[in-house]
């Protein structure tokens, strides 16, 4: 699937490099080509201009995921539940310009929460009903050293990568996280958000 960035359609693209819509997307406060126009090519001296953009897309069976980026805001997660058309979002308070992450609370293990898309680029990375994302192992190293060990013990899985897990030092290789989708677990999600809301 691919999007450009001041057009509402995202086109999908087979195998046999035949293109067609997939989706069209109405987001609030969306950047408009004529706005990145006049404030942003040609009068730089007004600031970056207002707005965000669809930075980063991805489908699964019951779920449409999208980041959005913004000049002068920080990145926003989306979650559209395909079934019951519930929208949830997640952002942090603080703006970077390089790649404001945005976390997802790790409430299996409660060791490390998930970032959701690669930190320099935005992107989610999707495959097969499973996100993926990656963590430097320093960070890894201090959450699992803050964890108490009744979360360090929490399930048989924990248990057994104990010497692993406790071994990773800030030197060694970025970890590769996975989160499977699993249709209750993300309506959860959504019955907990809302009831904040």
């Amino acid at each position: 699937m691919f999007k450009e960035r001041f057009c509402d359609t995202v086109f999908i693209l087979n195998r046999k490099l035949e293109v067609r819509p997939r989706f069209i997307l109405d987001i609030a406060h969306k950047l408009e080509w004529e706005t990145w126009r006049d404030k942003g090519m040609f009068n730089i001296g007004a600031g970056p201009p207002e707005g965000f953009w669809v930075h980063s897309i991805a489908e699964s069976k019951d779920f449409l995921f999208l980041i959005l980026s913004s000049y002068k805001r920080p990145k926003i997660f989306v979650i559209y539940d395909k079934a019951s058309r519930k929208v949830e979002l997640s952002t942090i308070p603080d703006f970077n310009s390089y790649g404001s992450q945005v976390y997802l609370k790790n409430d299996l293990d409660h060791l490390v929460d998930f970032p959701v898309f690669n930190k320099s680029e935005g992107y989610i990375f999707y495959y097969d009903e499973c996100l993926y994302s990656v963590i430097e192992a320093k960070y890894f190293k201090e959450a699992y050293s803050r964890a108490t060990e009744k979360d360090k013990n929490s399930s048989e899985y924990l248990r057994s990568m104990e010497s692993v897990l406790s071994s990773i030092t800030e030197f060694s290789n970025p970890i590769i996280m996975k989160i499977t989708l699993k249709q209750n677990a993300i309506k959860g999600l959504f019955e907990r958000s809302n009831k904040h809301n």
